[in-house]
């Protein structure tokens, strides 16, 4: 089982569709404010990364055996506002 933070990014979403395609993993992903970019038969988990309880209540859900994190703050003028968030 993959859970893949970030899964609704560029990113995320070329890794979940590689493991898909091997059919050999169940795999989640997580996303903070679009979903519609995960690909269907994922199962799709809001999390804020920043947040322990979402965090532990996404593992304890899905229960991985790996964690790909690809979560990532995609935008320059985010991370030169906030850039202990980012």
């Amino acid at each position: 089982k993959v859970l893949v933070t970030g899964g609704s990014g560029y990113l995320g979403q070329f890794l979940i569709d590689r493991l898909l395609q091997t059919g050999k993993h169940a795999v989640a992903a997580t996303y903070m404010n679009k979903k519609e970019g995960i690909c269907s038969g994922v199962e799709a988990f809001r999390v804020n990364l920043s947040s322990e309880q979402d965090l532990l209540t996404c593992l304890s859900s899905f229960s991985p055996d790996v964690v790909v994190n690809l979560a990532a703050v995609s935008s320059p003028a985010a991370c030169g506002k906030a850039p202990a968030a980012s």
